[in-house]
């Protein structure tokens, strides 16, 4: 006769690569708490999230590091994993997010959009990757859904101080964390 696992005898963590997110929500659902979820677009995130600290390029670990800036996926106390950014948090399991603990109120779709574009901040998804994560079907190359679907998530996520979801014209989005500066570019003076 076997024996279900009890949170007693283990948790750790289950680790999924390249899965879509829906998927990864039923991982964590059917695990119920006994362990954490972390999920990794590739198999070089993979590499990243197992390598001792001392190789992941001498980088702080953590959220006391720089708790402003710190991106990752995060197990919580009961159970769900959550993608931290500033002051943003996306809740996976619970598809909920909040920005310094207030609730911001998604569509799924909006939800699923930002999700992936906060699965890597300041990655450039290009309207095809879009399409595929989060609309589940081939980009047959008409940028509107994505474009509409982006422009309302702007709107929510409007008032998150540090988070911006710029435009790459011609290539897709990216989520940018923290307060960017632009320097400007002078020419050479004539000389």
């Amino acid at each position: 006769m076997s024996q279900a696992p009890s949170a007693e005898q283990g948790g750790g963590y289950v680790l999924c690569v390249g899965l879509p997110l829906h998927r990864v929500g039923e991982v964590a659902r059917l695990l119920r708490g006994r362990a954490a979820v972390i999920a990794t677009p590739d198999a070089e995130g993979a590499r990243q999230l197992l390598a001792p600290p001392e190789e992941v390029d001498g980088a702080p670990e953590g959220p006391a590091a720089d708790p402003g800036r710190f991106v990752g996926v995060a197990p919580a106390d009961d159970g769900p994993d959550r993608l931290v950014l500033g002051v943003l948090e996306v809740d996976l399991a619970a598809r909920e997010v909040t920005a310094g603990g207030s609730p911001i109120h998604l569509s799924m779709r909006e939800f699923d959009l930002l999700a992936t574009l906060a699965s890597e901040p300041d990655r450039v998804w290009s309207f095809a990757d879009l399409t595929r994560t989060v609309w589940r079907t081939v980009y047959l190359g008409d940028p509107d859904p994505v474009v509409s679907a982006v422009k309302r998530l702007r709107k929510r996520l409007g008032a998150v101080p540090d988070l911006r979801l710029s435009s790459v014209r011609g290539v897709g989005y990216r989520l940018m964390v923290g307060a960017r500066r632009r320097v400007p570019v002078t020419g050479a003076s004539p000389g």
